[in-house]
């Protein structure tokens, strides 16, 4: 060796670059990776494996491994953007998919991948790429196309609601207006019995149009938070019985109410008033849809639980099981030729779960419909606490 020469490099400027990039990553989902042609792995950034909850090992993932993780949905995406890349064609966009973490959940990523240079067969020299997190985005935006399809569902249900509505309180004021002239018409001349009737068609009117007026006052206060409750112990007997004797007097011809429940007295800590609002409004609507049979309502106790199980079961024409599950949404009705609005069933949802309980309905095209109420006996403080699915923040 005739000499030696020495070459110095200032790294200091390229580590701390280094250092300030790493320390900007860091507070990101943002994760750096390249892959190795000669090995077939990718070297992906040891906070990657970390935010998977992933074994890290040596930092190396097979490919064939990679893919595992790749949702199936998304796989396929994946695998063809990526062998076009190793084939040296670039392909600049964007490719979002889903991965599982360690713990069998799915997270969002979004990747974009560059090749440095080719070989002489036109392969490329390296890839390189990074990978996000954007999970909490497509949760966000989720959320926010859930909330907007909900949005539009009710500007739908809300301007159908005004346009029935307009029809469901001008039919009931023209018959009592209409047979209310014709009583006290002195130019023609009614029998005691036609009298009678006129008034009963009066009367009837004159209670759909009160009920269809009650839901919508009690639809504002759940909407303003101001329906109160007022909670205290009652007689479950005498509160049925009032409501039996009440209902039993409006049933149509051919339809028998009966009422079923224990000869033991059972005292019972609720809003009566509130109470007796949801079995009548399920009473009515057994109503509509019951044209002969009987219409029962009581309750009983299930063995070794502290809720009493108040129950309308009608032998009416039943509802089909396409609209079992939407039943008790607003302005929703299975027979849009029945009469209201299709506010009862939410109303009574709505102050069931306000009484700490929960309300279901069971039935079947032909066989009559069921409705059960599990409400606690001695526990009014758990109602105050609960939100119900509709609204929160009722008064107490």
């Amino acid at each position: 060796m005739s000499r030696i020469v020495f070459l110095f490099r200032n790294t200091e400027e390229e580590i701390t670059r280094k250092f300030i990039l790493g320390m900007a990553l860091s507070q990101t989902k943002i994760f750096p990776w390249f892959f190795d042609l000669d090995h077939n792995r990718m070297v992906v950034d040891e906070r990657w494996y970390t935010h998977l909850g992933l074994p890290a090992g040596d930092g190396t993932i097979g490919t064939e491994d990679f893919f595992r993780l790749v949702h199936p949905e998304d796989r396929g995406k994946l695998a063809d953007a990526f062998a076009v890349q190793l084939e040296g064609e670039m392909n600049p966009d964007t490719f979002i998919y889903r991965l599982r973490r360690g713990d069998g959940t799915w997270e969002w990523f979004e990747e974009q991948s560059v090749y440095l240079g080719q070989t002489g067969d036109g392969s490329p020299y390296r890839i390189v790429g990074i990978c996000q997190s954007i999970h909490d985005h497509k949760t966000t935006e989720d959320g926010l196309r859930a909330a907007r399809d909900k949005a539009r569902e009710s500007d739908r249900l809300k301007s159908a609601f005004l346009a029935n509505m307009s029809h469901e309180i001008r039919t009931p004021l023209n018959a009592i207006i209409g047979f209310a002239n014709l009583l006290t018409s002195e130019d023609i001349p009614f029998s005691e019995e036609e009298k009678q009737e006129y008034s009963r068609l009066i009367t009837s009117n004159g209670d759909q149009l009160l009920r269809l007026i009650s839901d919508i006052l009690d639809l504002s206060k759940i909407e303003s938070n101001t329906m109160e409750f007022h909670f205290g112990e009652h007689s479950l007997h005498a509160l049925l019985t009032d409501i039996y004797q009440a209902q039993r007097l409006c049933m149509p011809k051919g339809v028998e109410l009966q009422l079923d429940m224990p000869q033991a007295d059972t005292p019972i800590i609720t809003d009566a008033s509130r109470l007796k609002q949801v079995v009548n409004n399920l009473i009515n609507n057994a109503v509509k849809f019951t044209n002969e049979g009987c219409i029962t309502f009581g309750f009983r106790f299930p063995q070794g639980c502290e809720q009493v199980e108040l129950f309308v079961h009608d032998t009416g024409k039943g509802i089909s099981q396409e609209h079992l599950d939407r039943i008790f949404e607003r302005f929703y009705k299975a027979d849009t030729f029945v009469k209201g609005v299709g506010l009862g069933l939410s109303i009574c949802r709505t102050i069931t779960e306000y009484l700490g309980g929960t309300i279901s309905v069971e039935s079947e095209s032909g066989r009559g419909t069921c409705f059960t109420i599990l409400h606690p006996l001695h526990n009014p403080e758990t109602a105050s606490r609960q939100k119900p699915a509709e609204t929160a923040g009722m008064r107490y």
